[in-house]
């Protein structure tokens, strides 16, 4: 299980919410709720604030978990690096591993 999953079920066995009520709220299937939970998938960067909404919890720490960069840092990612270079001491060791993994998927899809 990934821990977006482990913090999707604990939360929602927390407010006495089954699978199938959760995923009838964000309008996905069930099934799509179990793959969630026990880590065979992750929900969509959209998806993810949907379930921070759904579920009361800190969409930024839901992104991370689910290994999305939150939004403040995606955003300073769209206008500049040295915006992102600049703010690398305010940054989270997880936040710097997951900048460093999506660079490093971007440099292996521009060497296919």
């Amino acid at each position: 299980m990934s821990l977006l999953g482990e913090a999707v079920r604990a939360r929602r066995e927390q407010r006495g919410v089954d699978q199938a009520q959760l995923a009838g709220t964000l309008g996905v299937s069930q099934q799509t709720v179990s793959r969630w939970e026990r880590g065979l998938a992750r929900p969509r960067p959209v998806r993810v604030r949907e379930l921070a909404e759904a579920l009361g919890l800190d969409a930024a720490e839901l992104q991370r978990l689910a290994g999305y960069l939150p939004e403040r840092e995606r955003s300073a990612l769209a206008g500049d690096w040295q915006a992102v270079y600049e703010r690398m001491p305010e940054l989270t060791e997880p936040e710097l591993l997951l900048l460093i993994d999506r660079a490093g998927e971007e440099l292996r899809g521009r060497r296919r």
